[in-house]
């Protein structure tokens, strides 16, 4: 077996575990399912997940460069994972449309969907396709994106409470409506 030089990781992430895989350089895609893969069962940004894929890594690498390290867009948590493993001796995090990906698999022809497939999916991605890590939003950023998302919702919610307000014929219920429509619009606000 020759000695990896350079590999790509992909990293399929689950709230309480996840699954990596190694591309390296000179993999072929269609061989895609030999990949060495390991499923780690802790969260991918806790510290014992970090340190058990670093060892890993190590072991399954020794002295090679890890050019990539790819996983689908999960909203917070590849967020997370991306942060946990800033500083770690591995490249920035890049996170994927997880669309591009899928089409990617069913060009290789992949029918299946298990973790460990996604995983090697995500490292031949990532081996193929290159793909170059974009800033991450600062943690005021993504601050202000769940700001504004909350104020969405509130003001959907003013307006559907709006509508409970000129369908209603008791006064109780029109005297809470309008309490809730207050509340509403202070926290729009």
């Amino acid at each position: 077996m020759n000695a990896i030089r350079e590999f790509n990781l992909g990293v399929d992430l689950a709230q309480a575990s996840f699954e990596a895989a190694i591309a390296p350089r000179g993999a072929q895609l269609g061989h895609w399912p030999e990949l060495s893969t390991i499923s780690i069962d802790s969260p991918p940004d806790s510290a014992d997940g970090i340190r058990r894929l670093r060892a890993w890594l190590r072991e399954q690498c020794p002295g090679a460069t890890c050019a990539r390290v790819v996983v689908e867009s999960t909203g917070k948590l590849s967020r997370r994972f991306a942060r946990a493993l800033d500083g770690r001796g591995l490249p920035p995090v890049i996170i994927v449309n997880p669309r591009r990906t899928k089409a990617f698999g069913d060009s290789l022809g992949v029918r299946d969907k298990t973790d460990r497939i996604d995983a090697a999916i995500l490292a031949m991605y990532a081996k193929a396709h290159r793909p170059k890590p974009k800033p991450q939003p600062s943690a005021a950023q993504e601050q202000l994106c769940e700001l504004t998302r909350l104020r969405e919702v509130a003001v959907q919610d003013r307006t559907a409470w709006g509508q409970c307000l000129g369908e209603s014929e008791s006064p109780a219920a029109r005297k809470m409506i309008m309490g809730m429509i207050k509340n509403l619009d202070k926290k729009v606000k």
